[in-house]
């Protein structure tokens, strides 16, 4: 599972990022959306 704030990988059901403490989603496509976002980012 990856951050959609900094897009750093975090283990599954975390509920904050302990990166930048951004709340995760709690929908897993959504996630899925966000990784491939960071991913295309290049």
């Amino acid at each position: 599972m990856y951050c959609r704030n900094c897009g750093r990988q975090v283990q599954e059901g975390t509920r904050y990022c302990p990166y930048c403490g951004s709340e995760m989603p709690r929908d897993k496509s959504i996630d899925d959306r966000q990784r491939a976002a960071w991913e295309n980012r290049g």
